[in-house]
């Protein structure tokens, strides 16, 4: 494992980095509109677009970080600290009182492990042809997100899922 993340830093340049931040931005955005289509035809549109901004704002500032991009391609156990930081501010739980219950809580969790897991995808496309060993770890990483994607929604579902990040699949 010592050996990957020593070539995924000499293979993410500042200028690499800068590209798949750009690239996840990209398809955040393309997520947020879908989502705020949808979010447009529920009861209570208001506190749903108000929690669709929040967490693709407070998502959006943590991936557009250098340094925090480094850590989603290098760390999938990143995601537990970084959604509590969403859903543990006095913002979110303004927008999610009581009454919506876990709902909001797994909203949040899917936009943060939808876009760790493009930013994955976005760093294996940005890497193409340079590493067969980053390929095939970054291939492996996107799993691993889209595992807690699954999981998030299942979850939000109601079916009997145990969310746990760890980073290894369930």
């Amino acid at each position: 494992m010592e050996d990957i993340h020593s070539e995924l830093h000499r293979l993410l340049t500042k200028e690499k980095l800068e590209e798949i931040i750009t690239m996840t931005d990209k398809v955040m955005e393309s997520n947020y509109k879908a989502l705020s289509e949808q979010a447009s035809s529920m009861e209570d549109v208001k506190t749903y677009q108000a929690l669709l901004d929040y967490c693709y704002q407070q998502v959006g500032l943590y991936v557009d970080n250098p340094d925090n991009m480094m850590k989603i391609l290098q760390q999938s156990t990143n995601i537990q600290p970084v959604y509590n930081s969403i859903v543990e501010t006095e913002e979110f739980k303004e927008i999610c009182t009581e009454e919506y219950k876990g709902f909001p809580r797994v909203i949040a969790m899917t936009i943060l492990a939808g876009t760790e897991a493009a930013a994955a995808h976005c760093a294996l496309t940005a890497l193409q042809g340079e590493s067969k060993e980053a390929e095939e770890y970054l291939d492996s990483l996107v799993d691993t997100y889209q595992g807690y994607l699954k999981d998030a929604i299942a979850y939000g579902k109601g079916e009997n899922k145990n969310v746990m990040m760890t980073g290894k699949k369930q």
